[in-house]
Order: C-alpha cells, then structure tokens, then sequence
C-alpha cells in the first residue's frame, strides 16, 4: 500500500493474532489490568479479518480502537469488582478478630478449617482436638490466626502457630 509516497506493509489475520498474543503477555506481567481488553480486541479483529479478507487497514484499525475500548473497560470493571471482593474478604476476617470459636475439625499440623457465616475460613494455629475453644487473635491475609482459650484466657503456653 503506498499512501502519499510512505510505503506500508499489507496486514494480515496472523498480524492481529500475534499482536493478541504478546498484549496477554503484557497482561500477565503487569498489574495494570488493560491490556487483557485490547488482546481479546485483536484476536476478535484478526478473525473478522479472517472472515472478511477484503477488509482495508483502517477499517481493521477502527474495529480495533471500538473493540478495545469496549473490553478494557468491561475488563478493568471485572478486576476492580473482584479486587473489592477480596478486601471485603480481608475486611470481614479483621471483625473477627477477639471471638471465641469451637473447632469443628482438628487443627493438624498448624492448619484446620472452620465455616463462620457460610465463609469457609483457613485457621492458623497451634495443634488441638476437634471441639477445643479458640480465640481468633489476628489476621494473615485471608487466615485467622487462632489460640486455645482455657477459663476466657488465652493458653500462651501453646506453641506459636505453624510457618507455611
């Protein structure tokens, strides 16, 4: 193609799927959450290419533009959805923090399971029986950090919780 002298080079379907290619690269490696919307952009415009052969390049370029625009926005609404799901995860294990809990499965080796408002939660803490009364003290990520309660005190002579 020559437009006003500029030579340029003729874009194939396989152009647009390689580009899609190396945008979910980018998407794996960077947290910005963007470039997710502009590959499934390409792959979509590369197979329209594909379907359409006689489509010119700046056709080719505006479906693009439209289709990226359109997926990075759904795209960068679903990351940021799930990310306040997890700090509402993380936000919901922090009021935990000071309630007494009834262990209904044993905690093995440091680690046990316990469902509190139809969560299931990781437990951290030291070895105890199923049916052992525990205080979550802390929070790590999305474990709650449990002691033995003896009386309505916490058991400090345990051992400290299980490093994964």
């Amino acid at each position: 193609m020559d437009l006003a002298g500029i030579q340029f080079f003729e874009l194939e379907f396989w152009h647009w799927w390689a580009i899609a290619l190396i945008l979910v690269v980018l998407e794996a490696l960077s947290p910005v959450g963007i470039f997710g919307g502009m590959a499934l952009a390409s792959a979509i415009t590369g197979a329209l290419f594909l379907a359409f052969p006689e489509l010119h390049w700046k056709p080719q370029l505006a479906i693009f533009a439209a289709l990226s625009t359109v997926f990075s926005g759904a795209w960068y609404m679903l990351l940021r959805k799930s990310s306040n799901a997890a700090r509402s995860t993380r936000q919901k294990a922090r009021e935990y923090i000071g309630r007494d809990l009834v262990l209904t499965q044993p905690l093995q080796n440091g680690f046990s399971e316990l469902e509190l408002d139809g969560i299931c939660w990781e437990l951290k803490g030291p070895n105890l029986r199923a049916g052992a009364k525990v205080r979550v003290v802390g929070v790590e990520g999305d474990i709650l950090v449990v002691y033995p309660v003896v009386d309505g005190k916490i058991k400090a002579s345990e051992t400290p919780p299980a490093q994964r």
